[in-house]
């Protein structure tokens, strides 16, 4: 699944006892999380090059 520390094995488990609504909130934390690092990556690229 993920390996970020046990994320994946929430998700999983939340979808096996078909409680989708906490699996969506999981995969929008997640979402969220990898935006917010692809756009902190992104400004601190501009600033070394």
């Amino acid at each position: 699944m993920l390996g970020a520390g046990g994320i994946g094995i929430e998700l999983s488990t939340s979808m096996s006892l078909m409680k989708y609504d906490e699996a969506f909130m999981i995969i929008i934390i997640i979402f969220i999380v990898v935006v917010s690092v692809e756009q902190l990556s992104a400004i601190i690229r501009k600033k070394l090059i």
